[in-house]
Protein backbone atom coordinates (compact mmCIF):
# COMPACT_ATOMS: atom_id res chain seq x y z
CA UNK A 1 0.00 0.00 0.00
CA UNK A 2 2.89 2.59 0.89
CA UNK A 3 4.90 1.64 -1.66
CA UNK A 4 2.05 2.36 -4.58
CA UNK A 5 2.06 6.29 -2.88
CA UNK A 6 -1.84 6.27 -3.43
CA UNK A 7 -4.18 8.12 -1.23
CA UNK A 8 -7.04 6.27 0.30
CA UNK A 9 -10.46 7.55 1.13
CA UNK A 10 -11.76 8.62 4.05
CA UNK A 11 -12.02 5.64 6.54
CA UNK A 12 -15.55 5.87 6.91
CA UNK A 13 -15.96 4.73 2.81
CA UNK A 14 -12.79 2.43 3.10
CA UNK A 15 -14.58 0.53 5.72
CA UNK A 16 -11.84 0.52 8.30
CA UNK A 17 -10.84 2.80 11.38
CA UNK A 18 -6.98 3.90 11.93
CA UNK A 19 -5.82 2.51 15.12
CA UNK A 20 -3.63 4.90 17.48
CA UNK A 21 -0.24 4.13 17.21
CA UNK A 22 -0.08 3.27 13.97
CA UNK A 23 1.63 4.76 10.60
CA UNK A 24 -0.77 6.74 8.13
CA UNK A 25 -1.13 4.36 5.41
CA UNK A 26 0.57 7.33 3.14
CA UNK A 27 3.79 6.17 5.18
CA UNK A 28 4.08 10.03 6.39
CA UNK A 29 4.46 9.82 10.28
CA UNK A 30 4.54 7.47 12.96
CA UNK A 31 2.48 8.14 15.52
CA UNK A 32 2.77 8.08 19.28
CA UNK A 33 -0.24 5.99 21.12
CA UNK A 34 -1.42 8.99 22.89
CA UNK A 35 -1.71 11.44 19.46
CA UNK A 36 -5.08 12.15 18.33
CA UNK A 37 -5.94 9.83 15.69
CA UNK A 38 -4.94 10.90 12.80
CA UNK A 39 -6.54 9.21 9.10
CA UNK A 40 -5.02 8.83 5.72
CA UNK A 41 -6.64 11.71 3.68
CA UNK A 42 -5.65 14.35 6.58
CA UNK A 43 -1.48 12.74 5.93
CA UNK A 44 -1.54 15.18 2.88
CA UNK A 45 -1.24 18.01 5.39
CA UNK A 46 1.23 16.55 7.09
CA UNK A 47 -0.31 15.48 10.11
CA UNK A 48 -2.94 17.77 12.31
CA UNK A 49 0.12 16.68 15.21
CA UNK A 50 3.06 18.87 13.20
CA UNK A 51 0.54 21.10 12.44
CA UNK A 52 -0.95 22.26 16.07
CA UNK A 53 2.74 21.82 17.03
CA UNK A 54 3.50 25.31 15.23
CA UNK A 55 0.37 26.64 16.88
CA UNK A 56 1.55 25.82 20.13
CA UNK A 57 5.62 26.87 20.02
CA UNK A 58 3.45 30.49 18.74
CA UNK A 59 1.13 30.39 21.96
CA UNK A 60 4.08 29.70 24.28
CA UNK A 61 6.46 32.56 22.46
CA UNK A 62 3.01 34.93 22.66
CA UNK A 63 2.87 34.19 26.42
CA UNK A 64 6.97 35.13 26.72
CA UNK A 65 6.22 38.37 24.57
CA UNK A 66 3.14 39.30 27.28
CA UNK A 67 5.83 38.42 30.54
CA UNK A 68 8.61 40.44 28.87
CA UNK A 69 6.09 43.63 28.72
CA UNK A 70 5.33 43.51 31.80
CA UNK A 71 9.07 42.69 33.10
CA UNK A 72 10.16 45.77 30.83
CA UNK A 73 12.35 44.02 28.57
CA UNK A 74 11.47 45.31 25.12
CA UNK A 75 14.33 43.38 23.11
CA UNK A 76 13.58 40.06 24.63
CA UNK A 77 10.02 40.62 23.72
CA UNK A 78 10.38 41.79 20.23
CA UNK A 79 12.70 38.64 19.53
CA UNK A 80 9.80 36.58 20.74
CA UNK A 81 6.98 38.90 19.14
CA UNK A 82 8.74 37.81 15.74
CA UNK A 83 9.42 34.03 16.18
CA UNK A 84 5.97 33.70 17.39
CA UNK A 85 4.60 35.47 14.36
CA UNK A 86 6.37 33.28 12.14
CA UNK A 87 5.03 29.91 14.02
CA UNK A 88 1.61 31.54 13.47
CA UNK A 89 2.26 32.30 9.93
CA UNK A 90 3.43 28.69 9.13
CA UNK A 91 0.42 27.26 11.44
CA UNK A 92 -1.98 28.97 8.78
CA UNK A 93 -0.47 28.62 5.74
CA UNK A 94 -0.49 24.67 6.29
CA UNK A 95 -3.86 25.19 7.25
CA UNK A 96 -4.90 26.57 3.88
CA UNK A 97 -2.68 24.04 2.31
CA UNK A 98 -4.33 21.20 4.27
CA UNK A 99 -7.87 22.23 2.55
CA UNK A 100 -6.57 22.35 -0.77
CA UNK A 101 -5.02 18.98 -0.44
CA UNK A 102 -8.36 17.79 0.57
CA UNK A 103 -10.19 19.36 -2.36
CA UNK A 104 -7.73 17.83 -4.80
CA UNK A 105 -8.45 14.69 -3.29
CA UNK A 106 -12.14 14.16 -3.23
CA UNK A 107 -12.71 16.20 -6.57
CA UNK A 108 -12.19 14.68 -9.76
CA UNK A 109 -10.51 16.92 -12.35
CA UNK A 110 -13.32 18.17 -14.69
CA UNK A 111 -11.16 18.91 -17.53
CA UNK A 112 -8.03 16.51 -18.91
CA UNK A 113 -4.90 16.88 -16.45
CA UNK A 114 -1.75 18.53 -18.06
CA UNK A 115 1.72 17.53 -17.18
CA UNK A 116 2.97 20.28 -15.35
CA UNK A 117 6.73 19.50 -16.98
CA UNK A 118 6.31 18.37 -20.49
CA UNK A 119 2.27 19.33 -21.20
CA UNK A 120 1.41 15.82 -22.21
CA UNK A 121 -1.77 14.62 -21.53
CA UNK A 122 -1.34 10.85 -21.65
CA UNK A 123 -1.17 9.08 -18.49
CA UNK A 124 -1.55 11.98 -15.85
CA UNK A 125 -1.56 11.79 -12.09
CA UNK A 126 -2.03 14.22 -9.14
CA UNK A 127 1.13 13.56 -7.48
CA UNK A 128 2.71 15.51 -4.72
CA UNK A 129 6.54 14.67 -3.25
CA UNK A 130 8.07 14.75 0.02
CA UNK A 131 10.28 17.28 1.68
CA UNK A 132 12.28 16.52 5.33
CA UNK A 133 13.53 18.75 7.12
CA UNK A 134 15.16 18.12 10.74
CA UNK A 135 16.17 20.60 13.68
CA UNK A 136 17.81 18.43 16.31
CA UNK A 137 14.99 16.60 18.02
CA UNK A 138 12.15 17.91 15.47
CA UNK A 139 11.90 16.60 12.01
CA UNK A 140 9.22 17.22 9.78
CA UNK A 141 8.20 14.97 6.34
CA UNK A 142 5.71 16.21 4.42
CA UNK A 143 4.28 16.64 0.86
CA UNK A 144 4.68 19.48 -1.46
CA UNK A 145 1.58 20.63 -3.56
CA UNK A 146 -0.11 18.00 -6.08
CA UNK A 147 0.27 18.71 -9.03
CA UNK A 148 -0.66 17.42 -12.50
CA UNK A 149 2.41 14.65 -13.35
CA UNK A 150 2.82 12.39 -16.43
CA UNK A 151 3.81 8.61 -15.72
CA UNK A 152 6.73 9.61 -17.25
CA UNK A 153 8.30 12.80 -15.78
CA UNK A 154 7.28 11.67 -12.23
CA UNK A 155 11.04 11.24 -10.95
CA UNK A 156 12.25 14.24 -12.85
CA UNK A 157 9.13 16.30 -10.94
CA UNK A 158 10.48 15.53 -7.74
CA UNK A 159 14.37 15.87 -8.36
CA UNK A 160 14.07 19.69 -6.41
CA UNK A 161 12.30 17.92 -2.85
CA UNK A 162 14.69 15.03 -2.83
CA UNK A 163 17.62 17.61 -3.38
CA UNK A 164 16.37 19.55 -0.22
CA UNK A 165 15.81 16.91 1.69
CA UNK A 166 19.34 15.46 0.90
CA UNK A 167 20.60 18.50 2.77
CA UNK A 168 18.03 19.54 5.26
CA UNK A 169 16.51 16.08 6.19
CA UNK A 170 19.41 14.23 8.37
CA UNK A 171 19.89 16.62 11.30
CA UNK A 172 17.39 15.60 13.70
CA UNK A 173 17.38 12.53 16.30
CA UNK A 174 16.20 10.11 15.95
CA UNK A 175 14.39 10.72 13.09
CA UNK A 176 15.85 12.64 10.68
CA UNK A 177 17.48 10.15 8.95
CA UNK A 178 14.98 7.23 8.79
CA UNK A 179 12.79 10.17 7.49
CA UNK A 180 15.09 11.34 4.30
CA UNK A 181 15.60 7.79 3.46
CA UNK A 182 12.18 7.37 3.24
CA UNK A 183 10.91 10.68 1.39
CA UNK A 184 13.84 9.99 -1.13
CA UNK A 185 12.93 6.17 -1.82
CA UNK A 186 9.13 7.44 -2.21
CA UNK A 187 10.03 10.41 -4.64
CA UNK A 188 12.54 8.56 -6.95
CA UNK A 189 8.96 5.53 -6.66
CA UNK A 190 6.68 8.63 -8.24
CA UNK A 191 5.81 10.75 -5.44
CA UNK A 192 2.44 10.25 -3.82
CA UNK A 193 -0.68 9.63 -6.04
CA UNK A 194 -3.97 10.52 -6.75
CA UNK A 195 -5.87 8.27 -8.66
CA UNK A 196 -9.26 8.53 -9.50
CA UNK A 197 -10.17 5.05 -7.91
CA UNK A 198 -8.81 5.93 -4.45
CA UNK A 199 -10.61 8.94 -4.27
CA UNK A 200 -13.04 9.73 -1.22
CA UNK A 201 -15.68 11.60 -3.69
Amino acid sequence: MRSTGVLWPHPAIAGRSPRRGSVCECGLIRLAPLLPVQYPWQAGSQCRTHMYFFLIIGCLFLAGVIYNIVKGDYREMAGGLVISAVMFAIFFARKRKAVREAEAISTPALTPLECCKCGTRDDVSRRAYLLTYSVIVYTSKSPGEFKPVCHKCRVRAGLLYSFATSILGWWGIPWGPIYTVQAISQNFKGGIVISDEKRGA
